[in-house]
């Protein structure tokens, strides 16, 4: 792996992004009413003619990273170099820079316009401290050099002899607003990502967005080009991967990876099927999909499964035997409630996974089932599933129709940002859904029975 070359170019690129800069700082007004620009693959998107943003006082921007990046499959070892530009789009003056950054990464360089600076690593997060404050709507260059191992398999990134996987590998800014930096590791911002990425010539790659490769003796070099997406994720495939795919009505493929020893049909169509069901099913219930193409790939996973943008990690065992198809059904609908819409999954995961799932469990399963689920789940009353409970009843509440307006106006306010607990609420107001419902069923200390 040429890692001396790689090294080389980046800081060529980091000197050249320097002389571009302004020596002035350049403050931007930021407009009352920001318009995001909406930029999909889909010929089938019909986005609304203008989007508020949560926090509508503050300046607009999307960060674009450069990647550069080698891995290699037999020794698990990778190292690449990151290059984003920084917008201060808060109405604060910053003293420092924070990166979400995968607990298998170790950051060995920080530079800012071409001069070295000093950080500190706490858990998944890196300080960057800056020597002079930053404005709002100034910028800075940043570049992190990186490098690191692949060990074992956990709940989202894994390896064995035959794949790779990795979800939400590469640093990226953490999300900053007028209330200061949001150090959550599930909190991302709709981003652009262009990756160059070096694999050996038998292995092939899987990932968020689409690209083109160049083929070599012994290395083939990938090139991925990725537009408004909230994460990056990809998989590493050596040939003894097959693949199947099927596509949906309006023409968009779904592809499933796989490396079970199984015969075309059975349980490849049953999971297929479910993919392509949920995929229409969501576009009918919430809004086309913006982005083209979704991979399935089937991976050893220590849960059921991990949705990223087009891409979703599946449980190989699960699969293999038929259990699978809920788990697609909520992968997909996380396609739209996670990865388009974002929310704090972690601290408020009714935001995105909870409603995701609850609508997954709507479709895969008859109304006794789902009724009976619920009221299992009530008994519960466990926080990873409280969410599903007050979604079940908000509909029960709402009707079916005016909870289907309600998903509509939820998902294109928030389209490509941050819903707030708050937000959510605001939109369900508008459909009479008062603040004591949220609190009755989501907030408090207790859940009432079930109407």
């Amino acid at each position: 792996m040429k890692k001396i070359g790689l090294l080389f170019l980046a800081l060529l690129l980091v000197i050249i992004a320097a002389c571009a800069l302004e020596q002035a700082p350049v403050i931007v007004e930021p407009p009352s009413i920001p318009e995001v620009v909406y930029v999909t693959d889909n010929p089938h998107y019909n986005p609304p003619d203008i989007m508020v943003s949560p926090y509508p006082e503050q300046i607009t921007h999307i960060p674009s990273y450069l990647i550069n990046f080698d891995i290699d499959p037999s020794s698990r070892l990778f190292s690449g170099v990151l290059q984003v530009d920084f917008v201060n789009t808060s109405f604060l003056n910053l003293n420092r820079i924070y990166f979400n950054v995968h607990p298998a990464v170790d950051i060995s360089a920080a530079i800012i316009n071409f001069e070295h600076f000093e950080t500190s690593r706490s858990n998944s997060f890196l300080r960057i401290y800056l020597q002079d404050t930053l404005a709002p709507g100034e910028t800075l260059n940043i570049s992190l050099f990186f490098d690191g191992r692949i060990t074992g398999v956990s709940n989202v990134n894994g390896s064995n002899d035959h794949a790779i996987w990795l979800g939400e590998l590469f640093p990226t800014l953490a999300v900053v607003d007028n209330n200061g930096w949001h150090r959550h590791l599930n909190l991302a911002a709709t981003s652009n990502f262009l990756i160059n990425m070096n694999l050996p010539s038998n292995f092939n790659l899987v990932s968020t967005g689409s690209g083109s490769s160049i083929q070599g003796a012994d290395v083939t070099q990938f090139t991925v080009d990725t537009i408004m997406k909230r994460n990056f994720a990809f998989a590493a495939l050596s040939e003894s991967y097959n693949e199947q795919s099927m596509a949906t009505s309006s023409g968009n493929d779904i592809t499933l990876h796989y490396n079970s020893v199984l015969e075309p049909g059975g349980v490849l169509d049953s999971v297929l099927t479910t993919a392509v069901r949920a995929m229409e099913h969501f576009e009918d219930l919430i809004a086309i999909n913006p982005h083209r193409g979704l991979r399935i790939v089937e991976v050893n996973l220590a849960t059921d499964f991990q949705s990223y943008s087009n891409i979703i990690f599946l449980n190989s065992s699960h699969m293999r035997l038929g259990l699978a198809n809920v788990s697609v059904a909520q992968a997909v609908a996380r396609q739209w409630l996670h990865n388009i819409l974002g929310g704090n999954s972690e601290l408020e995961p009714w935001l995105t996974h909870d409603l995701a799932d609850f609508l997954a469990l709507e479709l895969m399963l008859t109304r006794n089932q789902l009724s009976r689920h619920i009221g299992e789940l009530n008994r519960d009353s466990g926080a990873q599933t409280r969410g599903i409970v007050f979604f079940y009843v908000l509909r029960n509440e709402m009707g079916q129709e005016n909870f289907r307006e309600f998903l509509r106006a939820y998902y294109n306010r928030y389209a490509f940002e941050i819903a707030t607990t708050a937000g959510m609420m605001a939109v369900a107001h508008d459909f009479g859904v008062s603040s004591d419902f949220f609190y009755t069923w989501l907030l408090s200390d207790d859940l009432p029975e079930l109407p």
